[in-house]
């Protein structure tokens, strides 16, 4: 009976002493802050976009994700500057004392509008990628030890596997 009750209390203190080398675990995930702008930490450093897509890469469960953040963002900029610039040059012209070319401007207008969907596709795809990121970090951190009681010929042992 004294060895029964040793054996279940080593198990409950085991038991405990896992849930709290547990509760200290760090795990590296990427933090979003949004402000003015939306900013990405890793490690407690700040993100540029091609860091962030770099380490992203890195797990091929995100690598997806990346690809398509990646190819909006090139899309947006594209579209987005010639946008922008149409628009800016109709109206420096027509402040400059020129006529302005509403046809350009209209353009221009057109491709700003085109931008924003581009932009909050990249938003989204960026998020996701994040999101799938962290969980897949919080899976390979949570380190599970099996307890079970090992029945031999000669003796009761208690094993543990991690």
């Amino acid at each position: 009976m004294k060895q029964f009750f040793s054996i279940v209390t080593t198990i409950i203190i085991l038991v405990m002493m896992n849930n709290a080398v547990f509760g200290q675990t760090k795990v590296d995930t990427i933090t979003i802050k949004k402000g003015l702008g939306t900013t990405y930490f890793y490690k407690g450093k700040k993100l540029t976009y091609n860091k962030l897509v770099q380490v992203l890469s890195t797990n091929k469960n995100t690598d997806k994700e990346a690809t398509k953040m990646d190819v909006n963002n090139t899309i947006s900029m594209f579209v987005g500057g010639i946008g922008g610039f149409m628009v800016g040059y109709s109206l420096g012209q027509s402040m400059g004392g020129g006529e302005m070319n509403t046809g350009m401007m209209g353009i221009g207008l057109a491709l700003v509008a085109i931008d924003i969907p581009l932009e909050i596709g990249k938003s989204r795809h960026m998020k996701k990628a994040v999101s799938i990121y962290n969980e897949e970090q919080q899976k390979l951190s949570s380190r599970r030890m099996d307890y079970h009681l090992q029945i031999a010929p000669t003796a009761i042992g208690f094993c543990m596997r991690f």
